[in-house]
C-alpha cells in the first residue's frame, strides 16, 4: 500500500465500502467512481491524485482536503508550482514563452472562475475549454512574437491557416 492508501483507510474511521465513499462523495456533488476508490484505496493507483478526487475521498470521510494531503504526503492542493529540474536547459526565449504560457492558462481560468468549467480530467480540447481561445499555439506564443501574431491575424483574415510558428527563423 502507499503512504495515501494509509491515509485513506486511517480517514475512512466508518470503513465505509466504496460504493458508499462513492454515495457520500456523490451527495457533497464529488464524483468519483468505484474503480478510482478501488485503485486509491488498495495502492495500486499509479498517479498522483487529482484535487477532484482528492475533494471527493474528503467529502466522503468527512475530513478537509489539507489533511488527506498532508497525511499522504503529498503537496497541498493549490501550492506553489515549480518546473521540473529539466527547465533548466531552456534558453531566455523559451523560458518566455513557458511563462508567458502559464500566464496565459492562469488568466483564463481566472476569467473563467465564476462559471462552472468541466473538469480538467474530460476528455476536452482546448476549444471546448476555452472558446475564447482559437488555437492553443496562440496562448503559447501570446506576446512573444508581435510580428508573428500580425502574420497570423492576415493569414485568418484571407482564410488561410498558416503553417508558421514563432520559432521559424
Amino acid at each position: 500500500m502507499s503512504q495515501l492508501s494509509d491515509a485513506l483507510h486511517s480517514a475512512n474511521r466508518e470503513d465505509l465500502s466504496y460504493r458508499e465513499i462513492q454515495r457520500r462523495a456523490e451527495r457533497h456533488g464529488e464524483r468519483v467512481s468505484t474503480a478510482t476508490i478501488s485503485s486509491y484505496m488498495t495502492g495500486s493507483h499509479s498517479s498522483t491524485p487529482s484535487p477532484k478526487v482528492l475533494r471527493a475521498f474528503a467529502a466522503a470521510f468527512g475530513v478537509s482536503v489539507e489533511t488527506l494531503t498532508s497525511d499522504a504526503g503529498l503537496p497541498a492542493v493549490g501550492s506553489r508550482f515549480e518546473l521540473p529540474a529539466e527547465a533548466d536547459i531552456l534558453d531566455g526565449q523559451e523560458r518566455r514563452v513557458v511563462v508567458d504560457l502559464i500566464r496565459t492558462m492562469a488568466s483564463m481560468k481566472r476569467a473563467a472562475a465564476p462559471q462552472q468549467r468541466p473538469a480538467p480530467e474530460t476528455t476536452a480540447t482546448v476549444h471546448q475549454l476555452h472558446p475564447e481561445r482559437d488555437h492553443l499555439d496562440v496562448a503559447a506564443y501570446e506576446g512573444s512574437d508581435e510580428a508573428w501574431l500580425r502574420r497570423r491575424e492576415a493569414d485568418e483574415a484571407r482564410g488561410e491557416e498558416s503553417q508558421e510558428s514563432p520559432y521559424d527563423d
